[in-house]
């Protein structure tokens, strides 16, 4: 049986009260429950008090769900509960009185154990490790947390070893690993699909779009009007072919990349998204408490210019308005792009986040469904949320949270 650890000073679990807890709730009876738990001839060097002194107190460390056993400066055990006996796989006698090397451990688990009793009783501290254990013909993972209990001096008298089985917890970490792993390979994948897709799928539309303006050179004056009509029209939907194949590059790249995190102005930030999104600045405007920002910038101001290049995009009128706002909380901002545009039905509120999805009554060439995608997907990336609260007539406002950088 292979054991393995890692020496941390505190537990990232939430164990059951220990000897060191009893001895804060209860005071002196702790010391009862010492004596009442204890072999006799092994803890000579405290008084000896009767079992039955503190019955109560015994039932209690005897009804723990997790398995506990006592060690004295010997390394020797003189008490262990009955939750042992299920979670290794041994009677209790097997312990009392005897060195872990008496149980026929592996080598490094008997080391292991032994020196971390010693450390705690040296220095107090509580300490916790793992190990894996043959039980009933199958492997399993014990956590063991070792505290100190401690006299009214502050010296530790004995050390307790509280187990837990995480053999079912240590499967599913090691099955989200593998899920995660694979999606960062599917991920990957996909990537490398879209620069393929965008390369091999460009190159026959250039020609296209190249020949089309051949032949409507070498038969212009044979073309009639309608013929030029469905040449443009040809060329139109090459030009959207290409759109297409752009954005859904971008939507696959959205998100897989992070650039450096750096302070700068929310107003600069604003102004880089409008430029970004070829919108009129004098339509934008900044209202925000926040006078600086630390997160990754380029990142941001994508999103940004998503959000705002949405609400000019399809606004019903040419001198309508973008507000954008930006509150600052403990571990995130919170950002608002609102407009006092036509407002989206609530029947769309989720389907306007999808690709190439649009709102009821979007006219033609505005846009491909690709904006807000791209922005959900980056946001979410960065561990952010994103949504939109709005209905017909009443504009709309387009939430999303960013994480802070420290």
């Amino acid at each position: 049986m292979a054991g393995r650890h890692s020496e941390r000073r505190q537990s990232s679990l939430h164990l059951p009260p220990g000897p060191a807890a009893l001895n804060r709730l209860y005071g002196s009876a702790s010391r009862r429950i010492r004596a009442a738990t204890s072999e006799p001839g092994l803890n000579e060097r405290e008084p000896a008090i009767s079992s039955e002194a503190a019955p109560g107190l015994q039932a209690l460390v005897e009804c723990f769900p997790d398995p506990l056993l006592r060690y004295d400066r010997r390394l020797q055990c003189f008490y262990a509960n009955s939750a042992v006996e299920t979670c290794l796989g041994r009677p209790r006698t097997a312990f009392i009185g005897r060195n872990s090397s008496a149980l026929g451990l592996s080598r490094r688990l008997v080391t292991l154990w032994d020196d971390t009793i010693r450390l705690v009783f040296a220095n107090g501290q509580p300490m916790t490790f793992q190990f894996a254990i043959g039980v009933a013909g199958t492997a399993r993972t014990i956590e063991a947390r070792m505290v100190a209990e401690t006299e009214r001096n502050g010296s530790a008298s004995a050390v307790t070893a509280i187990l837990r089985d995480i053999t079912e917890q240590t499967h599913a970490h090691q099955a989200l690993l593998r899920k995660a792993e694979e999606l960062q390979r599917s991920h990957a994948e996909l990537e490398e699909f879209a620069y393929l897709a965008s390369h091999d799928l460009k190159a026959p539309l250039r020609t296209a779009h190249a020949l089309s303006s051949w032949i409507e050179e070498e038969v212009a004056e044979h073309l009639s009007d309608t013929g030029r009509e469905r040449m443009e029209m040809m060329r139109a939907r090459l030009r959207r072919m290409d759109e297409l194949i752009n954005a859904t590059l971008e939507y696959a790249r959205a998100g897989a990349r992070h650039g450096e995190t750096t302070e700068f102005p929310l107003d600069l930030l604003v102004n880089e998204s409008v430029e970004l999104c070829e919108a009129d600045g004098h339509r934008v405007t900044v209202v925000s408490e926040v006078p600086q920002l630390h997160a990754d910038r380029g990142l941001l101001r994508t999103v940004l210019a998503h959000l705002i290049d949405n609400a000019l995009t399809h606004h019903d009128r040419a001198d309508g308005r973008v507000w954008v706002t930006c509150r600052e909380h403990d571990r995130a901002y919170e950002f608002s792009v609102i407009d006092d545009g036509p407002g989206i039905p609530p029947e769309f509120h989720r389907r306007i986040f999808h690709m190439f999805q649009r709102g009821p009554d979007v006219r033609p060439g505005t846009g491909h469904g690709i904006g807000l995608a791209v922005a959900k997907k980056m946001v979410e990336a960065a561990g952010g949320t994103i949504s939109v609260d709005s209905a017909p007539g009443w504009g709309s406002t387009f939430e999303f949270s960013w994480p802070r950088s420290a």
